[in-house]
Protein backbone atom coordinates (compact mmCIF):
# COMPACT_ATOMS: atom_id res chain seq x y z
CA UNK A 1 0.00 0.00 0.00
CA UNK A 2 1.48 3.73 -1.51
CA UNK A 3 1.76 6.05 1.45
CA UNK A 4 1.36 9.59 1.09
CA UNK A 5 4.51 11.91 1.77
CA UNK A 6 4.65 13.66 4.90
CA UNK A 7 5.20 17.41 4.92
CA UNK A 8 6.30 18.52 8.09
CA UNK A 9 5.37 22.63 7.88
CA UNK A 10 7.53 24.21 11.06
CA UNK A 11 6.39 27.23 12.07
CA UNK A 12 9.50 29.27 11.86
CA UNK A 13 9.57 28.05 8.38
CA UNK A 14 6.09 30.01 7.37
CA UNK A 15 6.00 33.70 6.63
CA UNK A 16 3.41 35.99 8.13
CA UNK A 17 1.98 36.69 11.28
CA UNK A 18 1.19 32.79 13.04
CA UNK A 19 -2.06 32.36 14.33
CA UNK A 20 -2.64 32.21 18.14
CA UNK A 21 -5.71 30.70 18.23
CA UNK A 22 -4.69 26.98 18.23
CA UNK A 23 -6.57 25.82 20.92
CA UNK A 24 -10.54 24.72 20.66
CA UNK A 25 -10.32 26.17 16.76
CA UNK A 26 -12.09 25.03 13.94
CA UNK A 27 -9.94 23.85 10.80
CA UNK A 28 -11.31 23.50 6.89
CA UNK A 29 -9.24 23.15 4.09
CA UNK A 30 -10.00 24.50 0.38
CA UNK A 31 -7.88 21.66 -2.06
CA UNK A 32 -8.10 23.23 -5.12
CA UNK A 33 -6.69 26.92 -3.98
CA UNK A 34 -4.39 24.55 -1.81
CA UNK A 35 -5.85 26.90 1.57
CA UNK A 36 -6.05 26.09 4.66
CA UNK A 37 -8.28 28.04 7.14
CA UNK A 38 -8.50 28.42 10.96
CA UNK A 39 -11.32 29.90 12.92
CA UNK A 40 -12.04 30.75 16.95
CA UNK A 41 -10.54 28.99 20.13
CA UNK A 42 -8.68 30.90 22.61
CA UNK A 43 -4.57 31.99 23.00
CA UNK A 44 -2.16 30.00 24.41
CA UNK A 45 -0.57 28.64 26.30
CA UNK A 46 -3.09 30.02 29.01
CA UNK A 47 -6.26 29.13 27.72
CA UNK A 48 -7.63 31.97 29.11
CA UNK A 49 -7.90 34.28 26.32
CA UNK A 50 -10.91 33.59 23.16
CA UNK A 51 -10.33 34.72 19.92
CA UNK A 52 -12.81 35.29 17.01
CA UNK A 53 -10.01 35.20 14.15
CA UNK A 54 -10.38 33.90 10.65
CA UNK A 55 -6.67 32.73 9.64
CA UNK A 56 -5.69 31.87 6.32
CA UNK A 57 -2.87 29.33 5.57
CA UNK A 58 -1.04 29.50 1.55
CA UNK A 59 0.20 26.10 1.57
CA UNK A 60 1.87 26.95 -1.83
CA UNK A 61 3.70 30.12 -0.33
CA UNK A 62 3.73 29.25 3.28
CA UNK A 63 2.28 32.34 3.94
CA UNK A 64 -0.44 33.12 6.96
CA UNK A 65 -2.99 35.73 6.72
CA UNK A 66 -4.99 37.10 9.28
CA UNK A 67 -8.78 37.73 7.55
CA UNK A 68 -10.43 39.25 10.60
CA UNK A 69 -10.09 42.76 9.50
CA UNK A 70 -10.32 42.46 5.88
CA UNK A 71 -13.73 40.71 5.97
CA UNK A 72 -17.30 43.06 5.38
CA UNK A 73 -20.56 42.24 6.16
CA UNK A 74 -22.90 43.32 3.67
CA UNK A 75 -25.28 45.83 5.02
CA UNK A 76 -23.86 45.57 8.08
CA UNK A 77 -20.65 47.98 8.54
CA UNK A 78 -20.08 47.60 11.82
CA UNK A 79 -20.97 43.54 11.97
CA UNK A 80 -17.70 41.94 13.53
CA UNK A 81 -17.21 37.58 13.69
CA UNK A 82 -18.09 36.45 17.01
CA UNK A 83 -16.00 35.16 19.73
CA UNK A 84 -16.10 31.51 19.38
CA UNK A 85 -14.70 28.09 21.54
CA UNK A 86 -14.72 24.90 20.35
CA UNK A 87 -16.69 25.98 17.11
CA UNK A 88 -17.13 24.10 13.73
CA UNK A 89 -16.51 24.67 10.26
CA UNK A 90 -16.35 23.10 7.06
CA UNK A 91 -15.28 24.28 3.00
CA UNK A 92 -17.79 23.83 0.30
CA UNK A 93 -17.70 24.16 -3.08
CA UNK A 94 -21.18 24.27 -5.05
CA UNK A 95 -21.45 23.04 -8.63
CA UNK A 96 -17.74 24.15 -9.36
CA UNK A 97 -18.08 28.26 -9.08
CA UNK A 98 -18.96 28.90 -5.26
CA UNK A 99 -16.99 28.16 -2.35
CA UNK A 100 -17.60 29.23 1.01
CA UNK A 101 -16.82 28.32 4.41
CA UNK A 102 -19.45 27.61 7.19
CA UNK A 103 -19.30 28.06 10.31
CA UNK A 104 -21.26 27.29 13.88
CA UNK A 105 -21.57 26.59 17.53
CA UNK A 106 -19.14 26.72 20.21
CA UNK A 107 -19.38 28.37 23.07
CA UNK A 108 -21.05 31.88 23.05
CA UNK A 109 -21.47 31.01 19.47
CA UNK A 110 -25.40 29.71 20.06
CA UNK A 111 -26.91 28.23 17.13
CA UNK A 112 -25.74 30.94 14.60
CA UNK A 113 -24.74 29.84 11.35
CA UNK A 114 -21.53 32.09 9.50
CA UNK A 115 -21.97 32.18 5.41
CA UNK A 116 -17.74 33.31 5.17
CA UNK A 117 -16.37 33.59 1.31
CA UNK A 118 -12.62 34.16 2.02
CA UNK A 119 -11.53 35.32 -1.81
CA UNK A 120 -14.37 37.85 -1.71
CA UNK A 121 -13.52 38.59 1.75
CA UNK A 122 -17.43 39.02 2.91
CA UNK A 123 -19.42 36.72 5.57
CA UNK A 124 -23.25 36.50 6.35
CA UNK A 125 -25.21 35.21 8.86
CA UNK A 126 -27.37 32.48 7.66
CA UNK A 127 -31.07 32.17 8.57
CA UNK A 128 -31.85 28.41 8.47
CA UNK A 129 -35.42 27.35 7.91
CA UNK A 130 -37.17 25.15 10.36
CA UNK A 131 -37.18 25.46 14.15
CA UNK A 132 -33.81 25.62 15.43
CA UNK A 133 -31.84 23.06 17.30
CA UNK A 134 -30.25 23.09 20.43
CA UNK A 135 -26.41 25.14 20.49
CA UNK A 136 -23.42 22.66 20.63
CA UNK A 137 -19.70 22.99 21.20
CA UNK A 138 -16.65 20.77 20.00
CA UNK A 139 -19.05 18.86 17.53
CA UNK A 140 -18.06 18.24 13.81
CA UNK A 141 -19.23 19.76 10.96
CA UNK A 142 -19.45 17.89 7.41
CA UNK A 143 -20.70 18.79 3.76
CA UNK A 144 -21.53 16.26 1.10
CA UNK A 145 -23.87 16.39 -1.82
CA UNK A 146 -25.74 19.76 -1.31
CA UNK A 147 -26.07 18.86 2.30
CA UNK A 148 -24.64 19.55 5.62
CA UNK A 149 -24.10 17.48 8.34
CA UNK A 150 -23.44 18.00 12.18
CA UNK A 151 -22.76 15.07 14.97
CA UNK A 152 -21.82 15.05 18.75
CA UNK A 153 -20.19 17.77 20.84
CA UNK A 154 -21.42 19.49 24.04
CA UNK A 155 -23.45 21.57 25.71
CA UNK A 156 -21.42 23.07 27.57
CA UNK A 157 -17.31 23.00 28.13
CA UNK A 158 -16.92 20.85 30.60
CA UNK A 159 -13.88 22.94 32.80
CA UNK A 160 -15.09 23.50 36.24
CA UNK A 161 -18.55 22.18 35.41
CA UNK A 162 -21.22 19.43 34.50
CA UNK A 163 -21.88 18.88 30.77
CA UNK A 164 -24.43 17.42 28.80
CA UNK A 165 -23.39 15.25 26.00
CA UNK A 166 -25.36 15.52 22.43
CA UNK A 167 -25.36 11.99 21.41
CA UNK A 168 -27.39 13.27 18.46
CA UNK A 169 -27.17 14.93 14.87
CA UNK A 170 -28.35 16.98 12.58
CA UNK A 171 -29.16 17.66 8.90
CA UNK A 172 -29.70 20.40 7.04
CA UNK A 173 -30.42 20.74 3.26
CA UNK A 174 -28.64 23.62 0.87
CA UNK A 175 -32.11 25.40 -1.40
CA UNK A 176 -29.94 27.08 -3.70
CA UNK A 177 -27.13 27.52 -5.36
CA UNK A 178 -25.82 30.62 -2.98
CA UNK A 179 -24.92 28.52 -0.28
CA UNK A 180 -27.13 30.87 1.49
CA UNK A 181 -30.47 29.32 1.77
CA UNK A 182 -30.71 25.85 3.71
CA UNK A 183 -33.61 24.27 5.75
CA UNK A 184 -33.17 21.95 8.89
CA UNK A 185 -34.30 18.36 8.18
CA UNK A 186 -33.28 16.39 11.16
CA UNK A 187 -32.97 18.30 14.25
CA UNK A 188 -31.31 16.89 17.47
CA UNK A 189 -32.20 13.37 15.93
CA UNK A 190 -31.54 10.64 18.87
CA UNK A 191 -27.92 8.15 17.67
CA UNK A 192 -29.14 4.73 18.50
CA UNK A 193 -28.64 2.83 21.58
CA UNK A 194 -26.17 0.82 20.14
CA UNK A 195 -23.86 3.37 18.85
CA UNK A 196 -20.60 4.10 20.41
CA UNK A 197 -21.03 7.87 22.66
CA UNK A 198 -19.46 10.56 20.27
CA UNK A 199 -18.61 12.95 22.94
CA UNK A 200 -16.82 15.93 22.52
CA UNK A 201 -14.12 16.61 19.97
CA UNK A 202 -15.59 13.96 17.60
CA UNK A 203 -14.10 14.14 14.31
CA UNK A 204 -15.70 13.35 10.86
CA UNK A 205 -14.37 12.31 7.28
CA UNK A 206 -16.31 10.93 4.47
CA UNK A 207 -14.99 8.21 2.44
CA UNK A 208 -16.09 4.98 0.76
CA UNK A 209 -15.79 7.53 -2.56
CA UNK A 210 -18.07 9.86 -0.40
CA UNK A 211 -21.13 7.69 0.47
CA UNK A 212 -20.24 7.38 4.26
CA UNK A 213 -18.98 9.07 6.95
CA UNK A 214 -16.63 7.80 9.04
CA UNK A 215 -16.83 9.19 13.10
CA UNK A 216 -14.00 9.02 15.59
CA UNK A 217 -15.32 9.46 18.95
CA UNK A 218 -13.77 12.08 21.07
CA UNK A 219 -13.58 12.62 24.91
CA UNK A 220 -16.44 11.98 26.95
CA UNK A 221 -15.62 12.52 31.18
CA UNK A 222 -12.41 11.00 30.64
CA UNK A 223 -8.98 12.91 30.23
CA UNK A 224 -7.42 10.83 27.68
CA UNK A 225 -8.73 8.39 24.70
CA UNK A 226 -8.76 5.20 24.86
CA UNK A 227 -9.43 3.91 21.01
CA UNK A 228 -8.87 0.39 22.08
CA UNK A 229 -12.08 0.20 24.37
CA UNK A 230 -15.17 -1.16 22.28
CA UNK A 231 -17.23 1.62 23.48
CA UNK A 232 -14.68 4.02 21.38
CA UNK A 233 -15.22 1.80 18.52
CA UNK A 234 -14.80 3.87 15.14
CA UNK A 235 -18.83 4.71 13.37
CA UNK A 236 -19.61 4.35 9.82
CA UNK A 237 -22.69 7.07 8.57
CA UNK A 238 -23.91 6.08 5.67
CA UNK A 239 -24.93 9.52 3.44
CA UNK A 240 -28.28 7.62 1.04
CA UNK A 241 -29.79 5.51 4.37
CA UNK A 242 -28.66 8.13 7.28
CA UNK A 243 -27.93 5.12 9.23
CA UNK A 244 -25.21 4.36 12.08
CA UNK A 245 -22.88 1.17 11.86
CA UNK A 246 -20.06 0.18 14.10
CA UNK A 247 -16.94 -0.41 13.08
CA UNK A 248 -16.11 -3.56 15.41
CA UNK A 249 -12.89 -5.30 16.29
CA UNK A 250 -10.29 -3.73 14.40
CA UNK A 251 -6.97 -5.54 14.12
CA UNK A 252 -3.51 -3.88 15.31
CA UNK A 253 -2.69 -1.74 18.21
CA UNK A 254 -5.12 1.30 18.19
CA UNK A 255 -3.96 4.53 20.47
CA UNK A 256 -5.09 3.78 24.09
CA UNK A 257 -3.51 7.18 26.17
CA UNK A 258 -3.88 10.62 23.95
CA UNK A 259 -5.19 13.29 25.08
CA UNK A 260 -6.73 15.01 21.97
CA UNK A 261 -5.94 13.85 18.53
CA UNK A 262 -6.67 14.95 14.54
CA UNK A 263 -6.79 13.35 11.43
CA UNK A 264 -6.70 13.52 7.74
CA UNK A 265 -7.89 10.81 5.30
CA UNK A 266 -6.46 9.91 2.33
CA UNK A 267 -6.87 7.52 -0.45
CA UNK A 268 -4.19 5.08 -1.41
CA UNK A 269 -2.08 5.38 -4.70
CA UNK A 270 -1.34 1.70 -5.35
CA UNK A 271 -4.97 0.89 -4.54
CA UNK A 272 -7.44 3.66 -5.13
CA UNK A 273 -10.56 1.42 -3.47
CA UNK A 274 -8.62 1.48 -0.22
CA UNK A 275 -8.59 4.92 2.06
CA UNK A 276 -7.50 5.49 5.35
CA UNK A 277 -6.79 8.00 8.18
CA UNK A 278 -3.55 9.35 9.34
CA UNK A 279 -4.35 9.91 13.25
CA UNK A 280 -1.68 11.98 15.61
CA UNK A 281 -1.68 13.22 19.02
CA UNK A 282 -3.10 17.11 18.75
CA UNK A 283 -1.49 18.07 22.54
CA UNK A 284 1.68 16.32 23.90
CA UNK A 285 2.03 17.87 27.29
CA UNK A 286 3.53 14.95 29.21
CA UNK A 287 5.11 12.59 26.97
CA UNK A 288 5.74 10.11 29.84
CA UNK A 289 1.88 9.39 30.20
CA UNK A 290 0.76 10.33 26.32
CA UNK A 291 0.64 8.50 23.51
CA UNK A 292 2.57 10.94 20.83
CA UNK A 293 2.99 8.21 18.02
CA UNK A 294 1.02 9.02 14.90
CA UNK A 295 -0.92 5.74 13.53
CA UNK A 296 -2.73 4.70 9.72
CA UNK A 297 -6.29 3.94 10.62
CA UNK A 298 -7.07 1.71 7.51
CA UNK A 299 -10.63 1.25 6.02
CA UNK A 300 -12.46 -1.82 4.81
CA UNK A 301 -11.35 -3.58 2.63
CA UNK A 302 -8.17 -3.78 3.66
CA UNK A 303 -9.20 -3.55 7.64
CA UNK A 304 -10.18 -2.13 9.84
CA UNK A 305 -7.23 -2.09 10.78
CA UNK A 306 -4.49 -0.01 12.84
CA UNK A 307 -1.12 0.45 12.12
CA UNK A 308 1.79 2.43 13.94
CA UNK A 309 3.84 5.23 12.19
CA UNK A 310 8.20 6.08 12.69
CA UNK A 311 8.23 9.97 13.07
CA UNK A 312 11.58 11.67 12.80
CA UNK A 313 13.35 11.58 16.15
CA UNK A 314 13.48 15.34 16.47
CA UNK A 315 9.91 15.83 15.73
CA UNK A 316 8.85 17.34 19.50
CA UNK A 317 5.29 19.36 19.29
CA UNK A 318 2.67 20.55 21.96
CA UNK A 319 0.70 21.74 19.14
CA UNK A 320 -0.22 20.36 15.54
CA UNK A 321 -2.67 20.58 12.81
CA UNK A 322 -3.24 18.27 10.13
CA UNK A 323 -4.25 18.26 6.72
CA UNK A 324 -4.33 16.68 3.69
CA UNK A 325 -4.12 18.46 0.24
CA UNK A 326 -3.93 16.70 -3.19
CA UNK A 327 -3.40 13.56 -1.67
CA UNK A 328 -0.25 14.66 0.62
CA UNK A 329 -0.34 14.95 4.17
CA UNK A 330 0.74 18.19 5.94
CA UNK A 331 1.63 18.41 9.66
CA UNK A 332 1.60 22.16 10.61
CA UNK A 333 3.73 22.71 13.63
CA UNK A 334 2.79 24.62 16.66
CA UNK A 335 5.17 24.89 19.44
CA UNK A 336 4.11 26.82 22.63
Amino acid sequence: MSDPTLHIVAEKSLAGEIPLNTGACALAVDQDREMVYIYGGFQLPAMEVPLGDLWELDVKKGLWTKLTALLSCPGNPNSSLPILEGPSMDYIRINGTTSCLIISGGIRGGTDFLWVDPVKREYVKLDIDGATPRSRQFADMIYSNGYLYIFGGISVWPRGGVHEARQSFCIAKMLDDTGKRWEWVRRDAPIPAKVPQLGYSVNAYLVCNESKILLVPGLTSEDTLDLSSPRKNFILFDLCEWSFSTQSNPQGSPPVKVSNYTASSIRTRALPSDQYLIMAPTEVVNPSTTDTRFYKYILPPSGPRFDGLNMPDDFNVCIIHLVTINNDIFILEIKI
